[in-house]
């Protein structure tokens, strides 16, 4: 289960750049049951999830949207949904649900770490820093926080050979 803490670099249940047959098997069976009812939340934030640990991203965002309309406001649907939208190269997308999720729990680990990334990405790289600063403040001993420290040392470095 993702619970909002996918980020940018993550995928699980490959082996060689292909989904395994026991994950692509474990979609069916998601799919098979998600039939039954389209409309339910946990069907759907599970398939989203399934399809994102296999970087299947397109699929992804199909799910979480649909998840979201079905129960809307989830900080970490709203995460994840963003990071696929990122992942399929639509970072306007991306940033507007990270935004969002932001706007419902400003302090979210990985709704700013994502941010940061999002908004360097599309060369907004003093609201980077801003993010990605809070992010340090607000939980300075995480993963996500010593990773948004090393990328504004390397901005910092970048620009100081501009």
């Amino acid at each position: 289960m993702h619970s909002g803490k996918a980020t940018v670099q993550k995928s699980q249940g490959m082996s060689n750049g292909q989904p395994s047959m026991e994950m692509m098997q474990k979609i069916q069976a998601m799919k098979d049951a998600w039939k039954s009812n389209p409309k339910d939340f946990n069907a759907n934030t599970q398939l989203a999830n399934a399809y994102f640990d296999i970087s299947r991203f397109d699929k992804a965002v199909f799910y979480y949207n649909i998840a979201n309309k079905v129960n809307p406001n989830q900080a970490n649907i709203l995460i994840d949904l963003g990071v696929s939208y990122f992942n399929i190269s639509k970072p306007d997308s991306a940033l507007h649900f990270i935004e969002k999720a932001l706007q419902i729990e400003p302090d979210h680990v990985f709704g700013l770490y994502n941010a940061g990334i999002i908004y360097y990405n599309l060369n907004k790289v003093d609201a980077a820093i801003t993010v990605w600063k809070k992010l340090i403040s607000k939980h300075s001993g995480s993963r996500e926080a010593q990773a948004a420290q090393e990328f504004i040392k390397q901005i910092e470095n970048q620009q100081k050979k501009s």
